[in-house]
């Protein structure tokens, strides 16, 4: 984390409204929003990408690319400024002319691509949510990350599942990417049903309960293989 500041008194007693600015890695990291947009869902436009040493961000050095439920690129958009030919900075499709409409569903996450040659940042606005949050799994795989301005453990995060599904068993796995988007590690959900202490995350051997922990907007893949779309709950910090 690089900065966070607050602008205002919050929507409600359970928001307060501000901006952080996070770092991201050189070549590519999953990331996601740790705010809410001001009304409804996130326009890529209020994600900023910044240098270290103040050179050049626009000329494609910043690419973001969504990702299906298969885990293969589905859009790609990059960041261009004036200096590029556009009418204004921001996030353009990947035709490198238009001015791009995307808007991210909350918990929705993304791939950043950073070959300035250095660590950067993204800086992020909006409505910071501190009390319980749910959002939607889909069936299969879906990108998440931390919404919250703050780490958060991976126990923070439970899967919500249908009345008459059950949760362990390994039916919702967890992946980090590595920088070449490759799988670092993967967790799983599991249940006192399948044999372990408590209820949590573990890591791939399924018996060490996981003490991972995620940086402000930093992502994740999240399988959901239910066969019904479900929950990941966020507990209230």
């Amino acid at each position: 984390l690089w900065a966070t500041g607050v602008f205002a008194d919050g929507v409600s007693s359970q928001e307060i409204v501000g901006y952080q600015t996070s770092k991201t890695r050189e070549a590519y990291s999953l990331q996601t929003a740790s705010f809410e947009g001001m009304t409804g869902e996130y326009s890529i436009q209020q994600i900023i990408p910044s240098t270290q040493n103040g050179s050049a961000t626009g000329g494609g050095v910043f690419d973001m690319q969504t990702l299906n439920e298969f885990g293969g690129v589905e859009d790609v958009y990059y960041y261009m400024t004036e200096e590029d030919g556009v009418d204004k900075d921001g996030w353009y499709n990947e035709d490198g002319q238009t001015f791009a409409t995307k808007s991210f569903k909350k918990g929705e996450a993304f791939m950043i691509g950073n070959s300035t040659g250095a660590t950067a940042g993204l800086t992020y606005a909006g409505k910071v949510a501190l009390g319980e949050i749910v959002v939607k799994l889909p069936e299969s795989y879906s990108i998440k990350g931390n919404l919250r301005p703050v780490s958060i453990s991976i126990q923070d995060l439970v899967p919500i599942v249908p009345a008459g599904t059950e949760a362990g068993g390994g039916v919702f796995d967890m992946q980090t990417l590595n920088e070449f988007g490759g799988v670092e590690d993967v967790y799983y959900y599991m249940t006192e049903e399948d044999g372990v202490d408590k209820d949590g995350w573990y890591n791939e051997d399924g018996q060490t309960f996981a003490t991972k922990d995620f940086n402000p907007a930093e992502g994740f893949m999240l399988g959901n293989s239910t066969g019904a779309s479900a929950q990941l709950k966020y507990l209230a910090k």
